[in-house]
């Protein structure tokens, strides 16, 4: 019931909205159709656009109630990988950390399930840093790492980037993630990015 009042919300936006404002742009006419279809198939999937109609996602159909369900193997893992990303932060970029690894999982373009995302290898080289070095398996998941984590599964992702790194890997000469992908933000701990298409 949720996902059809979110489509009618999004519809109603969309056909009285012109042009509607997001962050990248503006959308228009068939623009506006062709993103409405766009997210229509994402709810439907369970995944989170990406691009220029993640702004327009997140004006209409997170204004409803938004919860992620996991197992509670699951959720340990998401706090596991939390603290050891933001070891020492606040809520805030905890919760940036958390939305990053659940853009993942709710992305077409990565493994579908939580595990499959933290623990993925390519080569050599794990895709969260922790794994690695062993991080992962000795920190001590804090009660802010639990309450940043509850709030994400609650109400939804507060971001749809799918890649981050300190900033000092940003601000290295030979920087993959400054070369590769599209800046977004710095919260005070990481850089966050998405895939610049």
């Amino acid at each position: 019931m949720k996902k059809l009042m979110g489509f009618i919300i999004l519809l109603v936006m969309i056909l009285n909205s012109n042009p509607i404002p997001v962050k990248a742009g503006w959308l228009n006419g068939d623009e506006a159709l062709g993103g409405f279809s766009y997210l229509l198939e994402c709810a439907y999937q369970n995944k989170v656009p990406t691009g220029l109609y993640a702004d327009l996602y997140y004006q209409a159909y997170h204004k409803f109630h938004y919860e992620i369900k996991l197992g509670e193997s699951d959720k340990e893992i998401l706090e596991r990988i939390v603290e050891a990303e933001a070891t020492g932060g606040n809520k805030a970029q905890k919760m940036n950390v958390a939305s990053c690894v659940l853009a993942r999982v709710q992305s077409n373009d990565w493994p579908d399930t939580l595990a499959q995302v933290v623990f993925q290898k390519t080569g050599k080289v794990y895709q969260f840093s922790p794994i690695g070095d062993g991080r992962y398996y000795s920190v001590k998941i804090t009660d802010s790492t639990k309450d940043a984590v509850d709030e994400v599964l609650r109400h939804g992702l507060i971001h749809t980037c799918l890649f981050f790194c300190t900033k000092a890997s940003y601000e290295k000469e030979n920087s993959w993630h400054r070369k590769a992908l599209n800046y977004k933000f710095y919260d005070g701990m990481h850089c966050y990015f998405e895939e610049d298409k």
